[in-house]
């Protein structure tokens, strides 16, 4: 699976480096920008600004009259919603840590990577919520459907951009990924953040927000995993 076929020992013979660690320095800074953005633009404002308040109550009043609308998006965000992609991620994980290993299998190069990808979705799909106890923002106030918990930042943008955006990065370097994939994983990204914001359940700052932190979280968790390894493999 990996570019030669030999299976995986680290990030380094997974081409985990120049380009990817390029990546990650601007995945950092743009998780870093769109969360500070985020959060100057939303809570921290003592009202909502338009860009807020405009598509909020329009889509509140959409649900409110077209009950097809709100169906589809309920659908939608219930089925890519966080605790899918937890259960996902668990299951995935559990697989890799009980399935005996066979050296040399070509399965052998996903291990390492979906046990990475599996524990940074789990992690990020967590965080959201022990900021939003400390940000307490409230919801849209014509919100469609309950939601558990304050407004910022959004759970479910979090959580796919920390799988869609985990996979490209520990993934993606064990395959040649056809372009259309980079699409449908934008495309997917936008599909259950704009579900929140159909259901008028959050503000656009709110999507914004949970996506700088997942962006940021897998920056900053994969640098240090890649320094530890560097480090372990020199004194080796």
């Amino acid at each position: 699976m990996s570019r030669r076929g030999e299976p995986s020992r680290g990030f380094e013979t997974q081409r985990w480096h120049g380009s990817k660690r390029s990546s990650l320095r601007i995945c950092l800074s743009v998780g870093v920008l769109l969360l500070a953005v985020s959060f100057l633009l939303g809570p921290a404002q003592p009202v909502p600004i338009a860009l807020d308040l405009v598509p909020a109550r329009f889509f509140g009043e959409l649900c409110e009259t077209n009950p097809a609308w709100k169906t589809t998006w309920v659908v939608i965000s219930a089925i890519l919603s966080p605790n899918t992609l937890r259960v996902i991620a668990g299951v995935l994980l559990i697989a890799c840590l009980v399935v005996p290993r066979r050296e040399g299998a070509p399965r052998e190069a996903l291990r390492l990577p979906t046990v990475v990808w599996s524990v940074m979705l789990l992690v990020a799909s967590v965080l959201p919520l022990a900021i939003k106890v400390f940000v307490d923002r409230p919801r849209p106030g014509l919100a469609a459907v309950y939601a558990f918990g304050s407004a910022y930042p959004s759970s479910h943008a979090a959580a796919i951009t920390a799988a869609v955006i985990g996979a490209w990065l520990v993934v993606a370097p064990l395959f040649r990924v056809h372009p259309w994939l980079v699409w449908a994983a934008v495309a997917l990204v936008w599909l259950v953040s704009f579900a929140r914001m159909a259901l008028a359940v959050h503000y656009v700052t709110d999507l914004v927000g949970g996506m700088g932190l997942s962006l940021t979280f897998l920056s900053i968790a994969l640098m240090v995993i890649t320094a530890v390894e560097k480090r372990s493999a020199a004194s080796a």
